[in-house]
């Protein structure tokens, strides 16, 4: 055990160190896995992050699912500034408006004599990922009519949970089942969407050149994709099913089809609004102190744990314009959640005993109304006990 715990510190002082001679234009400590992190360090730091970014995107056509705020919207701008043609989906139009407009304004004002490119380059499809089978081939009909074919597929749309795993047994939010609702948004709707997708635009088959159609897809994932979340089994069986299909997708036709999987760690987006929750007749009814923490405190929590979603995207479009072989899976998270990534993977016993500690306490601060990012939020919950 102690050997084990020696190694873990030897992990994150190399991940704070290794890159400490970087100037203030790259974060000194790693927010990302070390081949992104380096790999993005060096496009930021010769000075060619724009025109590479551009010489990759110019053209490409983007279609992103969720794109309606947080890290979608970030990658929508910064994508349209980098000349991507794009199609915006996302459940709420307004949104998608207005992220469609900082998309024109991002690249417009990236030509210095401002010429309006009026916006035939950012197409809106409003998209539920859980409608039926239909409307998915009718909107993936639409969104490669628009460009005459879809290069990229960026699935980020999600739900969240803040819930213990107990609770969900009988947890129904308006007559909908929890752990099932997550798996058809994070899961199976993204599967069903991209499946469409590669028949409608003949991913995968052969032009009359006699070459493949190849296509590229990226994931949202998570860091609960590859480790245990207190508070949210639901959403890490979700993830974790994710892992399982595009990992096991890449190896069948990774010959045609890019496969990028990123796991993002705790962002500061409104994500919380889009959690399942319990009421606090459900939570009486489960034998659970009910949270009083409001959405709107959750979503105003500031913590160091929290990445911007600005930064986020940013490492992501690094990954997506980066070699395909080096960019699989990506971790882009702040510590210490990125250091319990590889202790998880590298030290698996050590890490579920560590998160059988975490996992009570961060029940105890939820169930106070506490922040749950914070250390000191879980002290405190367990002086109120």
């Amino acid at each position: 055990m102690i050997v084990n715990i020696a190694l873990a510190i030897l992990i994150l002082a190399s991940q704070t160190s290794c890159l400490s001679l970087f100037s203030s234009r790259q974060p000194l400590i790693p927010d990302a896995n070390p081949t992104l992190f380096i790999y993005d360090a060096i496009l930021n730091l010769s000075g060619q992050r724009s025109r590479a970014l551009r010489k990759s995107l110019e053209g490409k056509r983007v279609w992103i699912v969720g794109a309606g705020g947080g890290i979608g919207s970030q990658l929508a701008i910064a994508l349209r500034r980098s000349g991507a043609k794009l199609v915006l989906s996302g459940r709420r139009r307004e949104e998608l408006e207005r992220v469609a407009l900082e998309c024109i304004e991002a690249h417009e004002n990236t030509y210095e004599n401002g010429t309006d490119f009026s916006d035939s380059f950012v197409k809106i499809l409003p998209l539920d990922i859980t409608s039926n089978d239909e409307i998915m081939m009718i909107a993936a009909k639409k969104a490669v009519s628009y460009f005459e074919g879809i290069d990229v597929l960026i699935l980020n749309s999600g739900k969240g949970q803040l819930s213990p795993a107990t609770a969900t047994l009988g947890l129904h939010n308006n007559d909908e089942n929890v752990d099932r609702a997550l798996m058809e948004i994070n899961y199976l709707g993204p599967v069903r969407l991209l499946t469409k997708l590669i028949y409608i635009d003949e991913w995968g088959k052969q032009n009359v050149d006699g070459n493949t159609k190849k296509g590229h897809v990226i994931v949202t994932s998570s860091v609960a994709g590859k480790m245990p979340l207190p508070l949210g089994s639901s959403y890490a069986a979700s993830k974790h099913a994710i892992h399982g299909y595009f990992n096991s997708l890449r190896t069948e036709s990774g010959n045609w089809l890019r496969v990028d999987l990123n796991c993002p760690g705790p962002i500061d987006t409104q994500f919380q609004e889009r959690v399942y929750s319990p009421s606090k007749e459900e939570s009486e009814d489960l034998d659970f102190t009910h949270n009083n923490i409001s959405k709107e405190k959750l979503n105003g929590e500031t913590s160091g744990a929290k990445m911007p979603p600005k930064r986020c995207a940013h490492l992501m479009l690094s990954a997506m314009v980066g070699p395909a072989q080096l960019m699989k899976e990506t971790w882009i998270s702040r510590q210490p959640t990125l250091f319990f990534m590889y202790l998880n993977q590298i030290f698996p016993a050590l890490s579920m005993n560590i998160f059988e500690i975490i996992g009570p306490l961060r029940i105890k601060a939820w169930q106070h109304g506490l922040p749950l990012y914070k250390l000191s939020s879980w002290i405190k919950a367990v002086k109120n006990e």
